[in-house]
């Protein structure tokens, strides 16, 4: 819950407890300090000091330290400030409406109150169990991916590499699914995505500029897969394959479209292949199920991609 601070201060005073009684009656002294205080600087005032005092008891012990703020206080401006003061004589007509109006507003507060309390803690309640049902998803889809990366590693016995670059990709969108899931928007963002996928060959080899995106969860799935291909082709081809190498990633976010672009620098020469393979092509297809298009450009210095696709949970 964003505003836990609030339920764990409500927390602090266990309803219908002796120490909730006795923040009611701490209340209404500090409320008759202050209706003091007003009095010595010449403001008329009645009951106004004592709203709050209800407020806070009800809000902070519950409805009973509430209830018990109300009779408090009117005794203890029958006493203190009705004229004459320290005794209790009867009310004139006026007095009584004032009396019956501060009865039936601090019920009203009380009311509002407790109502409040009660959707404070039925969200706690709810988020509880959204924590715990995601805990158990995220452990669940953990040993979901560990099978189905024994099972390939199993049936590609005698292609270890083929299995390497299918797991590899398997566990891109596992990790970024953990991302998703301890995140209170359930989202990722673009710069921990991309150093995660670097973590291996080395964070600093990355230079990232650009504002901070956070990607939806399914465009936060997508763009894993396609950083990780993007990855192991410079770790292949590209500038990760030498010890010098570098890549550069800019980013840029118009609305729900986001740009990206990556250049390869300090790493082998490169041209344009004949054919691509089933990394390349998984890429240009992913990104375009996501409304975007895929710019390569090779040249001398190397390889530069630029791409561009819509951030949405619908792809």
């Amino acid at each position: 819950m964003r505003n836990a601070w609030i339920y764990e201060a409500i927390k602090k005073v266990p309803e219908n407890t002796v120490s909730a009684y006795a923040f009611a009656i701490i209340c209404v002294v500090v409320a008759t300090l202050a209706r003091v205080i007003f009095g010595l600087v010449g403001a008329s005032v009645l009951f106004t000091s004592y709203y709050p005092a209800v407020l806070v008891a009800a809000l902070m012990a519950g409805r009973r330290a509430g209830l018990l703020a109300i009779p408090l206080s009117l005794l203890v401006v029958w006493w203190a400030f009705t004229l004459p003061a320290f005794e209790f004589q009867r009310l004139s007509s006026v007095q009584t409406i004032n009396f019956c109006l501060f009865i039936f507003s601090g019920l009203l507060i009380v009311w509002l109150a407790s109502s409040f309390r009660q959707v404070v803690h039925d969200l706690a309640r709810n988020e509880s169990k959204r924590d715990l049902m995601v805990r158990e998803l995220e452990h669940r889809g953990k040993n979901t991916f560990a099978v189905v990366e024994a099972i390939v590693r199993q049936t590609l016995q005698t292609q270890p590499d083929i299995a390497g670059e299918i797991v590899g990709r398997i566990r891109s969108v596992s990790s970024t699914n953990d991302l998703i899931n301890n995140s209170i928007t359930q989202s990722a963002t673009l710069e921990v995505i991309l150093r995660n996928e670097l973590d291996p060959y080395g964070v600093d080899r990355m230079r990232y500029s650009g504002p901070t995106i956070e990607l939806r969860a399914d465009s936060a799935r997508n763009i894993a897969l396609v950083m990780h291909e993007m990855v192991t082709n410079a770790v292949k081809y590209g500038a990760l394959s030498v010890s010098s190498g570098t890549i550069s990633v800019t980013t840029e976010c118009e609305g729900d479209v986001v740009t990206l672009t990556w250049q390869e620098r300090g790493g082998p020469a490169v041209v344009a292949p004949d054919t691509y393979g089933f990394g390349s092509r998984l890429i240009v297809r992913t990104i375009k199920g996501m409304s975007g298009r895929v710019e390569p450009t090779f040249t001398d210095k190397g390889f530069s991609l630029r791409i561009s696709f819509k951030n949405s949970d619908q792809t």
